[in-house]
């Protein structure tokens, strides 16, 4: 039962870094976009 459960968490960890690490890149993109807009301005 102890290995299952902390397989288990374990994914469900890779999966929050991949989620964490998704909104970082589109974050970062979006301000990449954004700032030579308002440079320009």
């Amino acid at each position: 039962m102890g290995d299952k459960s902390g397989s288990q968490l374990g994914e469900s960890g890779v999966e929050t870094r991949k989620v964490i690490k998704g909104t970082i890149v589109q974050t970062v993109a979006e301000v990449i976009v954004i700032l030579p807009r308002i440079h320009v301005s």
